[in-house]
């Protein structure tokens, strides 16, 4: 086969797999009981954002 077909699919089929893989962590706000979501971009400190103590 030519390389560039190969290289066509193989790019084609990674693509896929990563909007399948981002797309099944959706979440449902509507059955939703509790989560904790963490931004680990900087910081050391967790805080409560809801008010309560």
């Amino acid at each position: 086969m030519n390389k560039t077909i190969i290289y066509k699919v193989t790019t084609l089929l990674m693509v896929n797999l990563l909007l399948a893989v981002t797309t099944s962590f959706a979440l449902d706000k509507s059955s939703l009981v509790g989560a904790w979501l963490f931004d680990g971009k900087s910081g050391k400190e967790i805080t409560d954002s809801s008010g309560n103590l």
